[in-house]
C-alpha cells in the first residue's frame, strides 16, 4: 500500500473513532434525557447549541483524540494480538470517560451524571473495539490476497531471528514480505540458502541498502552487549528515513531511548514482545 493511501486510511481510521465518539456522547444524552422532568426528548433534541458549549465540545474531540493516541492506538498493530489491543481500547475510553465527568465538574454540565458516564463509557467501548475487529479482520482478508503489505528486513541471522522470519512468511494474514537479512559474514548465514532467504547487505552498507530499496519495517535481532554500536546507527538511519523499526526485548538488556513496548505477535507461536521504536 502507498504512503498515500495509509495516509487516508488512517485519516478514515481518526474519523471513525471521533464519529463513534459523537455518536455515543448523542446516544448517552438521550438516555439521560429521558430520566430528566424538566426536559423531554423533544425539547433536548431541538435545544440551541451555545458557541461556549461548542467549544467545550471540540475541546472533548481533541482530547478523546489525544487520549487514543497516547494508548498507541493509531500505531501499527499488525503484530499485536487482538486482546492487546482491546484492552488498549478499555483503557482509552476509561479514562477519556473520566476526563469528561473531570470537565463537567468544572464546567458545571448537568447533563452529565452516572446515568450519562456508563452509557457512554459502555456504548464507546463496545462499538470502538467491534470497529477495530471488523476492520482487523476486514485488513487481514485483504493481506491474505496480496495487498497491504509491508516489506520487513531484518538485522542478525541468529536462530531466533530465522525462526521468527519463518512464522512471518507462514501467516499471510500480516501482510509482510521478507525482504531479506543484514548481517556480518559468518559461518551461520549457510542457513539463510537453505529457506531461500539472501543476505543483502552488511553493517556497513545498511544505511545505503535503505536509501535505494523499499524497505517498511526493520526487526533488529542482535544481542546488544556485543553489537550496541551497530545497533544505534541502524536505528538512527531508519528515524531519518521514516523507518519503523522493532526489537526482541529479551534479547536486550534494557530498553534504549524512546522505545515503547509492544506485542510481537504471530499465530503460528507464541506472543513475541517487543519494544517499538516509532519513526
Amino acid at each position: 500500500m502507498s504512503n498515500l493511501r495509509r495516509q487516508i486510511l488512517m485519516v478514515a481510521f481518526k474519523l471513525s473513532d471521533m464519529l463513534i465518539m459523537i455518536g455515543s456522547f448523542m446516544a448517552a444524552c438521550i438516555v439521560v434525557s429521558y430520566g430528566l422532568d424538566t426536559i423531554s426528548l423533544d425539547q433536548f433534541l431541538h435545544m440551541r447549541i451555545k458557541i461556549v458549549n461548542f467549544v467545550l465540545f471540540v475541546s472533548l474531540l481533541l482530547l478523546w483524540h489525544t487520549i487514543f493516541s497516547m494508548f498507541g492506538l493509531y500505531r501499527s498493530r499488525r503484530l499485536s494480538p487482538v486482546k492487546k489491543e482491546i484492552k488498549d481500547i478499555v483503557k482509552a475510553t476509561s479514562l477519556g470517560t473520566f476526563a469528561i465527568y473531570i470537565l463537567s465538574i468544572l464546567f458545571h454540565m448537568e447533563m452529565v451524571n452516572p446515568v450519562f458516564l456508563i452509557s457512554f463509557w459502555a456504548g464507546s467501548t463496545v462499538i470502538t473495539i467491534l470497529t477495530r475487529l471488523v476492520m482487523r479482520y476486514t485488513i487481514n482478508w485483504v493481506r491474505r490476497r496480496g495487498r497491504n503489505l509491508r516489506y520487513l528486513l531484518i538485522v542478525g541471522t541468529n536462530s531466533r531471528a530465522l525462526q521468527f522470519a519463518g512464522d512471518i512468511e507462514s501467516s499471510p494474514e500480516l501482510g509482510y514480505v521478507i525482504s531479506g537479512f543484514v548481517d556480518e559474514e559468518w559461518e551461520g548465514n549457510g542457513k539463510l540458502e537453505k529457506f531461500g532467504w539472501k543476505l543483502l547487505s552488511d553493517f556497513k552498507g545498511f544505511t545505503e541498502f535503505i536509501r535505494n530499496n523499499v524497505v517498511d519495517e526493520v526487526l533488529i535481532a542482535l544481542p546488544v552487549k556485543s553489537s550496541y554500536q551497530e545497533t544505534s546507527r541502524i536505528i538512527n538511519a531508519c528515524e531519518k528515513q521514516g523507518i519503523l523499526v522493532r526489537h526482541f526485548s529479551n534479547i536486550f538488556g534494557k530498553k534504549l531511548a524512546n522505545s515503547k513496548p509492544e506485542h510481537c505477535y504471530c499465530p503460528k507461536t507464541n506472543p513475541w514482545k517487543a519494544p517499538l521504536f516509532p519513526a
